[in-house]
């Protein structure tokens, strides 16, 4: 995840239903409410060096859709 000022969050999903939208959704009204710069990385494979960054994040909720992040 890339660094400086902007909020990176990982989401483990439980449905992948409308993934795509429910993500852009998401970061928009993130963006409005924070005033800040918000990235979503979605899991796909914990292998990505992308998940392996995310998961030394912080753990917001353990066994929600919104399991960790990291921000600058």
């Amino acid at each position: 995840m890339k660094r400086g000022g902007d909020i990176d969050i990982f989401v483990i999903p439980k449905k992948r239903d409308k993934l795509l939208s429910k993500k852009v959704k998401a970061e928009f009204i993130l963006e409005e409410k924070l005033m800040k710069p918000v990235d979503i990385v979605i899991h796909t494979d914990f292998q990505r060096p992308i998940e392996q960054e995310a998961l030394k994040g912080i753990e917001l909720n353990k066994g929600s859709e919104w399991t960790r992040t990291s921000h600058d």
